[in-house]
């Protein structure tokens, strides 16, 4: 594993150590902040038939994850997580599926996927990796598979706090073969949160 990658892993694992549910949202902002992305989630990725298969990429402890199996009990979720000390404390569905992302960069042996989001991730990661894991994503996708994901608007580029610009995000997304591509403005959480809705061909 390379430093960054390394350094990355060990602030999510000191994070869930110390309070996995803190590790993303406040006590105040908990209720809110998952109908908030459910929200957006689901209006990319519905419908969900029978059978469907959806990736939450940096799961950590299910907070979307879970929501989602309970409301959909014949898809299969997979949660992909680089710390294995959140993915322990996901609540186990039969339809819910815990997959570790052992190197921080590779999303090694996925299953073809019907759908995939991702949510609170991409800001903390280099924009190369961003752009390899829109490549990942979209090399499992089956034809018209969607990917929702959010990304932070801005210039900012330091440990764990990447904003990226909208060109940008489109051009990866354009590389990894999505045709379908749509950005919109968060309409409340975060003024400088953007939503991506990307389907593949």
């Amino acid at each position: 594993m390379n430093p960054d990658a390394r350094a990355e892993v060990d602030h999510w694992e000191a994070a869930a150590r110390k309070d996995a549910k803190r590790a993303c949202w406040d006590e105040d902002d908990w209720k809110f902040g998952v109908d908030h992305c459910l929200g957006y989630i689901l209006k990319t990725l519905r419908p969900l038939p029978n059978g469907a298969r959806v990736l939450d990429l940096g799961a950590g402890v299910g907070r979307l994850a879970c929501p989602l199996a309970r409301r959909y009990p014949f898809v299969e979720f997979v949660a992909a997580d680089v710390s294995e000390t959140m993915l322990k404390r996901v609540t186990r569905h039969p339809n819910l599926h815990c997959r570790p992302i052992d190197d921080g960069r590779t999303l090694s042996g996925l299953p073809l996927l019907t759908a995939a989001y991702s949510v609170l991730l991409f800001q903390h990661l280099p924009p190369a990796v961003v752009a390899s894991y829109i490549n990942q994503v979209a090399d499992r996708l089956v034809a018209g598979g969607r990917f929702c994901f959010q990304y932070v608007e801005g210039q900012t580029d330091q440990f764990l706090a990447h904003d990226f610009t909208e060109p940008l995000v489109k051009q990866w997304c354009v590389d990894a073969g999505f045709e379908t591509i749509e950005v919109e403005a968060d309409d409340g959480y975060s003024s400088n949160w953007r939503w991506v809705r990307a389907v593949k061909p």
